[in-house]
């Protein structure tokens, strides 16, 4: 493997481990009615993926993510792109608890499969706007 290859690997899991703890947590309820947490997952690179699949990707989602640093956090578009995201948002909160992240991609092959990772600006984008708000 080349280093360029280690190194891109390398960027885009140190973004994906950072993102992820950055998302914040739903508001939790009173001690007394919390359920147990879920148990942790062994692989977070299956969630990963499908927090990638499931983040919106309407026109109306891709402007507002484009422009996350500057989008104003009283419009309603804003709240429904943030609300179309909030599974995605979850499977990246239950992802970051896991022992180990694999994606599945082969970094010693001639030209790795990184398809899985295309929505992986629009998710970090989403997890940014929701850290605004």
């Amino acid at each position: 493997m080349t280093g360029t290859r280690r190194a891109i690997l390398a960027a885009m899991a140190l973004a994906l481990g950072g993102c992820s703890s950055a998302v914040p947590p739903p508001p939790a309820p009173p001690a007394a009615s919390r359920p147990a947490p879920p148990p942790a997952t062994a692989d977070a690179g299956p969630l990963y993926r499908k927090a990638l699949a499931a983040a919106p990707t309407s026109p109306l989602a891709t402007a507002i993510l484009e422009s996350w640093k500057d989008a104003p956090l009283n419009d309603p578009t804003v709240a429904t792109v943030l609300a179309d995201g909030a599974a995605a948002l979850g499977l990246l909160r239950e992802a970051r608890r896991a022992a180990r992240c694999d994606w599945g991609i082969d970094p010693d092959a001639a030209e790795p499969d990184l398809s899985p990772l295309n929505n992986l600006r629009r998710l970090t984008s989403l997890v940014c706007l929701r850290a605004r708000q």
